[in-house]
């Protein structure tokens, strides 16, 4: 929606199937969309993150999305909010290794940062 207001803005919206909860789309179209599509940098959402199952959702659909977004992307950026930490999610769709950077809202832990420095991810 505050894409929509720049003077120029190309927009591009996958087809699937509408998760209410988070007003995420996904399933097959999405994939099949996405496929033929360059990313630059995407924006990734996290519903949960430890340090041995990495970073996780509540959807096998949100998953696929996730990791095909991940394999495209020039760039991948993780927003992993503090409070993801104590969440466990079904579906595992990256680990440290595959991100390049993390936001998070305030400090991570020192066994993350740990791991992101040997990992090579940045921590903004």
């Amino acid at each position: 929606m505050e894409l929509s207001r720049l003077h120029n803005p190309v927009i591009t919206l996958c087809g699937g199937s509408l998760n209410r909860n988070n007003l995420a789309v996904s399933g097959y179209r999405t994939l099949e969309m996405l496929s033929d599509i360059n990313i630059d940098m995407a924006f990734i959402g996290v519903s949960g993150c430890s340090l041995d199952a990495g970073f996780t959702c509540g959807t096998e659909g949100d998953s696929e999305l996730k990791k095909l977004v991940i394999k495209k992307a020039r760039t991948s950026v993780l927003m992993c909010g503090t409070q993801k930490l104590k969440c466990l999610m079904p579906y595992t769709f990256a680990r440290m290794e595959d991100v390049d950077y993390i936001i998070s809202d305030s400090p991570l832990p020192e066994s993350y940062v740990k791991m992101a420095q040997e990992k090579g991810v940045k921590l903004l």
